[in-house]
């Protein structure tokens, strides 16, 4: 990406290492801020209007499959997503394919027969399977009396934005901490995370060592869509009726989405909107067994300058020994 794009710059500011013991949630608050005017920003705008969402629908149809028709009386399946590419073999009307990936003006497509290939999106039709809303469970963590309605009534606003096709069942942890000097509201989406599902979903161009979060883009709107909601709620509210329920006018709330292994492993990420786009942050907290909860950032220091792809420092020091981020290699399955 050309270095006129923009500088993105992450402000972390962790808390002491005490506020860990006992608890889920990690004490970080990640502030993500943009240094350049919009226009130097164009380019990634353009960018992601056109290239992730076909990304995100892909990923969105992992589960269940999702088929192509042919429109054209003939069609020619090429080797690349280019008019130029080397022609593989052709389709004719009516015929139906599986879709493997979506990118731009260009469909992957799988045939019965096992043979893959590109074609030009305009000359089939893309048939999907109905959406399913997620299965979401609330916890409220010392939530004071009375302020539980607000994130209650607005659960399912987040269903809807977290509609897919092959949803998972969700965890929404909702914690009030009551502490003066950081925010005092955290909300906290855990996602399960399994080594299967992550390689179904990532990027095919996303090698060994690169988290690549897109799949995760659709959880970080929705998650800061459902704060929005919840912070123009409080706002609509007199200031008397929220000092009764433990809630300061402007009151900050950090949420973060966390991916959960089922050994109880987990990764922090954050984010925040800029313009239309949910952008991650370039670090990430890890709270994984054997460590002290430790935070890691992406060697890009403006990761969502690459469709927010997280690039991990080296595993290894140069002696060749471990170093802390090999565990989150571990977390993922790379090879180090």
């Amino acid at each position: 990406m050309p270095e006129g794009c923009g500088t993105f710059v992450a402000m972390v500011e962790l808390a002491k290492q005490s506020l860990f013991a006992g608890s889920r949630f990690p004490a970080g608050f990640v502030r993500l801020c943009c240094r350049q005017p919009l226009v130097a920003a164009l380019p990634i705008i353009f960018v992601l209007l056109f290239y992730a969402p076909d990304r995100c629908l892909a990923l969105a149809g992992s589960g269940p499959t999702v088929m192509a028709v042919v429109k054209a009386s003939a069609v020619n399946v090429r080797s690349a997503p280019q008019k130029n590419s080397k022609r593989l073999f052709g389709l004719h009307t009516n015929d139906e394919v599986e879709v493997v990936e979506e990118r731009d003006l260009w469909v992957q497509i799988r045939t019965d027969a096992g043979k893959t290939g590109w074609v030009f999106r305009p000359l089939v039709a893309v048939v999907r399977p109905e959406k399913k809303l997620p299965e979401i469970t609330l916890e409220l963590n010392n939530v004071p009396p009375g302020a539980g309605h607000f994130f209650t009534e607005l659960l399912p606003s987040l269903q809807r934005d977290l509609q897919t096709y092959d949803p998972q069942k969700l965890t929404l942890v909702v914690s009030y901490r009551g502490e003066a000097d950081a925010a005092r509201w955290m909300i906290v989406l855990e996602i399960p995370f399994s080594h299967e599902r992550y390689q179904r979903l990532k990027g095919q161009d996303v090698g060994d060592g690169t988290i690549d979060l897109l799949p995760y883009v659709r959880y970080l709107s929705g998650l800061l869509r459902y704060r929005l909601a919840i912070m123009t709620s409080w706002a609509e509210q007199q200031s008397s009726a929220l000092a009764a329920m433990g809630i300061a006018e402007d009151e900050p709330v950090s949420c973060y989405l966390t991916l959960v292994k089922k050994n109880g492993d987990r990764l922090f990420l954050t984010g925040e909107q800029q313009g239309p786009f949910a952008l991650f942050s370039s670090y990430l907290i890890a709270k994984l067994h054997g460590y002290a909860p430790f935070q890691v950032g992406s060697l890009l220091p403006g990761c969502v300058r690459d469709f927010n792809k997280f690039i991990l420092p080296e595993s290894l020091d140069f002696d060749g020994r471990r170093t802390t981020v090999a565990a989150v290699y571990d977390f993922f399955g790379f090879p180090y």
